[in-house]
């Protein structure tokens, strides 16, 4: 039985007919403040904007602080345009094993375990407890790949599932004014120009505790050269109105966007 074909029967095609709402307030994941985790520490941590679906993702590489070969990877996304992108990253998450998911084996997250508006969980030798899972809770996806996690998967799932599930919800997101678009149309107006690959500066940006990310239909955003702090808009040759997006997260999964518009002429 193929993949897409499970999901279909345990209610994915269905859900895709269904709307959520967004989450609206942040979640920062604390392994200490888990009653799950509270043996185990974060010893790597990436974070990245994935473009398609558009989502802030972040990896959390944990481990057991006694039993260094218990590790559990944790995946946090929130999907900032809604529900059925949040599906569709559970369902490239499932298929992105190189073994064969044992398909006989796979359950549903709400049947077997009670968490999660959708998801899916397995054991790769087929039984006892998951050594994976992903759900989906409104427009945040969670996976959790584990080593020698036994019952973990499922108890941090069930813990964070209802840390999303009680947190404020909205219908829309809202642009969140930044300083360093505030700050670049004090300099060069409400509606920047700038030359067909041409250069604008555009500020800096002092990193810290904050990860910053831009996407751009037309050019590209780039950091100075011996600059890391400092950014820098390299126009493309399509003429006319052009916008930039930022996007910033803090310890949390959901991110912040501010954009500006630009005129290459």
């Amino acid at each position: 039985m193929p993949l897409k074909e499970l999901f279909t029967r345990l209610g994915y095609d269905e859900l895709l007919k269904q709307e959520r709402p967004l989450l609206g307030e942040n979640y920062v994941l604390d392994p200490a403040s888990l009653s799950s985790t509270k043996d185990f520490k974060a010893v790597h941590e990436s974070v990245f904007l994935r473009e398609n679906p558009l989502a802030l993702v972040r990896q959390i590489h944990l481990q057991n602080a006694s039993k260094p070969h218990t590790s559990l990877n944790v995946t946090l996304a929130v999907c900032w345009n809604g529900f059925h992108d949040a599906l569709a990253l559970l369902f490239r998450f499932a298929g992105s094993f190189e073994r064969a998911v044992p398909l006989e084996s796979v359950v549903s997250t709400m049947v077997a375990h009670e968490f999660g508006d959708f998801g899916v969980a397995w054991p790769w030798s087929g039984k006892g407890d998951p050594d994976i899972l992903a759900f989906v809770r409104n427009n945040a996806l969670v996976g959790i790949r584990a080593h020698d996690g036994a019952q973990t998967p499922v108890l941090l799932g069930r813990e964070v599932d209802t840390a999303l599930r009680t947190r404020k919800t909205t219908d829309r997101y809202s642009d969140t004014a930044h300083e360093l678009f505030t700050e670049l149309k004090k300099r060069q107006g409400e509606i920047p120009r700038v030359p067909s690959t041409g250069k604008l500066p555009l500020g800096t940006l002092s990193e810290g505790a904050f990860k910053f990310f831009f996407l751009s239909a037309s050019g590209s955003v780039n950091r100075e050269a011996g600059r890391a702090q400092s950014w820098y808009y390299r126009a493309g040759t399509q003429k006319g109105r052009q916008e930039i997006t930022l996007y910033w997260s803090d310890a949390g999964i959901l991110p912040k966007r501010d954009r500006l518009n630009l005129d290459v002429i």
